[in-house]
């Protein structure tokens, strides 16, 4: 019987501690990075990212061990040229909808790669949502899109 308060504390502190975040419903597929060859200092991430709650959200930070510096970057045409730009505050990701990073689009950049990416092996990444949500990946590496 002596046992019985310290259980209810416990069974208090695993509800209060399982709480959700304020947008619990993101996730991704079709995640992978491409094969760099030896010596090259950057690499992009690709993925489809989904929103599955009620409100929108956005990625306000990327983080990797992989690289030194990671921002989401869109590949686009002006005046006949094709250029790469970082996109300022992060995509949005409409609550209920999806957004892919792909690529010549949109995707996850990665500079001052700490190592080559090898074709058959992973790495890891995170990504930081305003909403305070941390989605955390295991990225495999191939030559070509799965």
């Amino acid at each position: 019987m002596r046992f019985q308060p310290a259980l209810a504390a416990l069974a208090l502190l695993l509800v209060a501690c399982s709480g959700e975040a304020p947008n619990a419903a993101l996730t991704a597929d079709r995640v992978w990075a491409r094969a760099t060859p030896p010596g090259a200092e950057v690499g992009a991430v690709y993925m489809r990212l989904h929103n599955r709650g009620d409100t929108a959200v956005r990625l306000v930070e990327v983080r990797s061990e992989a690289a030194q510096r990671a921002e989401v970057h869109t590949v686009s045409e002006i005046d006949g040229m094709m250029q790469m730009r970082a996109v300022q505050g992060g995509p949005e990701i409409p609550a209920g909808d999806s957004i892919e990073l792909r690529p010549g689009g949109m995707h996850l950049m990665l500079m001052g790669l700490t190592q080559p990416l090898v074709d058959g092996k992973r790495f890891a990444i995170a990504l930081s949502f305003d909403d305070g949500q941390t989605l955390s990946l295991e990225v495999p590496v191939s030559r070509e899109a799965p």
